[in-house]
């Protein structure tokens, strides 16, 4: 039996930077199930759609950053994610760290870099879905 396609979510505010993402992560056969600008666009649609892993930039449009999402994901919804971001700031990169992300690619990045990011990430959710499906099968 074929595994479905992952299912990405982009958070970014470039528009321009977030259809070249989607654009690139379909064509190598990722499902991209959505993008959101801002954090407050990002937690609604994640509340309401499944998702397999984020790609989330730090600068976000509004008040809330990256990092704020991150912190939300991390106590609310548990969905894995990788920074991406052309931040230089070591404080708010090393807050970034912080919350955890399978990875932290700085923009502007070779797609092998996200590739290779995607392929790990992959392992780490396949791994945690067959934990979990072990543990609903031992109840």
């Amino acid at each position: 039996m074929e595994k479905p396609p992952m299912q990405v979510y982009i958070v970014e505010n470039d528009a321009i930077w977030a259809s070249f993402l989607k654009s690139l992560l379909e064509r190598s056969g990722y499902e991209v199930v959505g993008t959101a600008t801002s954090y407050r666009q990002a937690v609604r649609d994640l509340n309401l759609n499944k998702v397999d892993l984020l790609l989330l930039d730090i600068q976000l449009e509004g008040e809330e950053t990256g990092i704020d999402l991150a912190g939300y994901i991390n106590q609310y919804l548990s969905i894995p994610f990788i920074f991406q971001s052309s931040e230089t700031d070591v404080t708010v990169i090393q807050k970034a760290i912080n919350t955890y992300p399978l990875d932290f690619l700085i923009k502007p990045f070779r797609k092998e870099k996200l590739f290779d990011a995607l392929y790990a990430a992959h392992g780490i959710i396949d791994y945690k879905r067959q934990y979990q499906e072990q543990n609903l099968m031992a109840v």
